[in-house]
């Protein structure tokens, strides 16, 4: 676990590219797959279920990694399983708070109306994943449900 931390730490901070480098996804489920793999499919299930009840690709896509924190709780009971998903936690989404601010500076550069589609295509999903939660997500299903007829 302490060589994938620092794995994690080397592919999101690279001395040779001045400590600009990835987020680490990548490092965070290869270590996973090691480690629990099992843990990935529950955790991304979990978020899965999670992000449509609620309607939000965000949740979706990176609820996972959280979610796995309380999955080593829960299956190892092991501080040092449970310290390990901590840290890469932090240390994704501090390199991940440099595309969060330009993220929310486009948004507001250009006053831009956030709905799914938007954000999954801009995370890189494509618009259709987005376009599906905007049109049949929980939520959006109970707005088509509850919607009054004229």
């Amino acid at each position: 676990m302490v060589t994938a931390l620092f794995g994690l730490v080397g592919h999101n901070y690279p001395l040779y590219y001045r400590f600009v480098g990835g987020r680490g996804d990548s490092p965070i489920l290869g270590a996973l797959l090691v480690i629990n793999w099992f843990g990935i499919l529950i955790a991304n299930g979990a978020a899965m279920i999670l992000g449509y009840l609620t309607g939000k690709v965000l949740v979706m896509r990176l609820g996972g990694h959280i979610l796995c924190i309380f999955w080593f709780w829960i299956y190892f009971n092991d501080i040092y399983h449970v310290g390990f998903m901590v840290l890469a936690n932090v240390v994704f989404w501090a390199s991940s708070t440099r595309d969060l601010s330009s993220f929310l500076g486009m948004i507001k550069e250009k006053d831009l109306v956030i709905n799914e589609e938007f954000m999954s295509k801009a995370m890189l999903m494509g618009s259709g994943f987005g376009r599906f939660i905007d049109n049949y997500g929980f939520p959006a299903l109970l707005r088509k449900l509850f919607r009054k007829q004229p």
